[in-house]
């Protein structure tokens, strides 16, 4: 009645996302590649410390590990 009786559509979820939850290797290979660029990045912090941009890039980097392990969760 008014709707209910349908079934709920599953929340809509990115293509990465997918990935992730079907292949572990996959989330794998992907977390090796963030800190490999995540060491890189502090490599060039290390020559330009007062860039903003790279920080800012650098903490992106590290909270990105903690949502991928969020998502292999779900």
């Amino acid at each position: 009645m008014f709707g209910l009786e349908e079934k709920q559509k599953e929340p809509f979820a990115y293509d990465i996302e997918k990935q992730i939850r079907k292949d572990e290797k996959k989330a794998k290979e992907i977390l090796a590649r963030l800190s490999e660029n995540e060491n890189e990045i502090e490599g060039l912090l290390r020559k330009e410390s007062n860039d903003k941009d790279l920080k800012i890039l650098l903490d992106a980097y590290k909270k990105a590990p903690g949502v991928i392990k969020k998502i292999q969760k779900k």
